[in-house]
């Protein structure tokens, strides 16, 4: 069976599928659009701009349980927590996108038995892949990291990671310490296709994070914990790319360091997709 869920800005789930309390049904919006600009030559037209349109998920929510005044309210409450994330799963796998709960319809009255809800989407679908190159032995330390990664072949200082859609992927590039003056390199069906560096030393038990899922892009230095330590944006080298999209194909990032042999790493990518 399909499924919708929810996912607000504290990470907690609300499940669209439940019967007897929320359930989305007569949903429109999984489609795709796209806005496109010609120019005229002779009797033929050039194309000048072609990009998915912003889109809107729309669909009705039913309160169909005992206390559905309360339901309601939980769910707008939720709702609130923004941005969000909209989980779908049509029977293939689960895919994601983001955006908000821009419009709640419904009628007056005691008994609510049902909300039509507008959610309007700042990205297209995509699904979370997450690749990390595990066994590396970095500074006379083996690190053994727990996050939920697939684990690449072995491959000193590389993951790979294998898109299957034809729109340019963002991703996060995840370097871990200690490296100094860090070099990433991206290959796509074997092919360089972009670099980026940066002047910086990154020590032990901290992490580079070139990210190009949210906007804007940024490289910034964390400690394994998640906390900020600092943006190491104005340390990178402008004459290089930096900031990567995965291609469609096999993608190959590599990383390289000043007197580092070995080098943990990790890919968080997020698979975009016009319609799934």
């Amino acid at each position: 069976m399909r499924t919708f869920k929810l996912v607000n800005a504290n990470g907690e789930t609300y499940d669209l599928t439940v019967k007897n309390r929320s359930f989305m049904h007569t949903v429109s919006g999984l489609g795709y659009g796209r806005e496109t600009e010609f120019y005229r030559i002779g009797e033929r037209f050039a194309t000048l701009s072609n990009y998915l349109s912003q889109q809107e998920v729309k669909g009705n929510v039913y309160f169909g349980g005992t206390d559905n005044v309360n339901d309601y309210f939980t769910f707008t409450k939720f709702c609130e927590n923004a941005p969000l994330k909209l989980l779908y799963n049509p029977g293939n796998g689960e895919y994601l996108r983001d955006g908000f709960i821009n419009k709640i319809e419904r009628s007056d009255g005691e008994n609510i038995k049902g909300a039509y809800v507008t959610f309007i989407c700042t990205t297209p679908w995509y699904k979370s892949v997450n690749v990390f190159n595990t066994g590396i032995v970095s500074g006379g330390k083996k690190y053994n990291y727990t996050y939920p990664y697939q684990y690449s072949q072995f491959i000193a200082n590389t993951v790979i990671i294998e898109s299957d859609s034809y729109l340019p992927s963002p991703m996060k590039l995840v370097i871990y310490g200690p490296v100094v003056n860090p070099i990433w390199r991206h290959y796509a069906n074997n092919k360089l296709i972009e670099t980026g560096q940066c002047t910086v030393t990154i020590p032990a038990n901290h992490k580079l994070v070139i990210d190009t899922t949210s906007i804007p892009y940024s490289i910034k230095e964390y400690d394994l914990a998640n906390q900020l330590i600092a943006d190491r944006y104005q340390t990178s080298n402008w004459n290089t790319e930096r900031f990567f999209r995965l291609k469609y194909g096999i993608n190959n990032i590599t990383v390289s360091a000043t007197g580092a042999s070995n080098i943990s790493l990790g890919v968080e990518a997020q698979i975009e997709y016009a319609s799934v």
